[in-house]
């Protein structure tokens, strides 16, 4: 009887430390990741090599102009520009009397081919800290027309989309 104890109890101390003690034959975790090449990643776009400058344009929205000297009632429109989605245009801009003579310029924005009113504008700002917004605009294609609405001729200097 003592012999039949002693080998339950050394079956269930072998049996307890194959379950303790990792088999060489265990099965290792199995960890799903997939890896690709660059080349085998496929994208599919409606651009062709003809019109890819698109896709790199809004990046590079930053348009400087300036403009003067303008005397009273005269205006001036800068160039076109495209405005990729809905969203806000701002506008940095300098103003300031052309002559020595000083005076106070007033000077309308416009945002041409939009629905957005004008912003008017007065007073000298001798560097573009000044900042106008037209916000909500569709995406298409805008000019920046600059009117002196004042009786200062006036000169100034700014960027669109800052």
């Amino acid at each position: 009887m003592k012999l039949k104890k002693m080998a339950l109890s050394l079956l269930a101390s072998a049996s307890l430390l194959t379950f303790i003690v990792p088999s060489t034959y265990a099965a290792e975790p199995v960890v799903e990741t997939s890896t690709y090449a660059v080349s085998s990643v496929v994208v599919t776009t409606n651009y062709t090599e003809e019109n890819t400058n698109a896709i790199v344009t809004p990046f590079a929205l930053l348009q400087n102009y300036s403009f003067g000297p303008l005397s009273s009632n005269d205006y001036t429109t800068k160039d076109w520009f495209n405005h990729y989605s809905y969203g806000d245009i701002t506008v940095k801009l300098a103003q300031y009397p052309t002559t020595s003579g000083g005076g106070t310029v007033s000077i309308e924005y416009t945002l041409r081919a939009s629905e957005k009113s004008s912003i008017p504008i007065a007073g000298n700002y001798s560097s573009a800290t000044k900042t106008i917004t037209f916000s909500g605009v569709q995406a298409g294609t805008y000019a920046l027309e600059i009117k002196n609405i004042g009786v200062t001729t006036a000169s100034g200097y700014g960027s669109i989309n800052d």
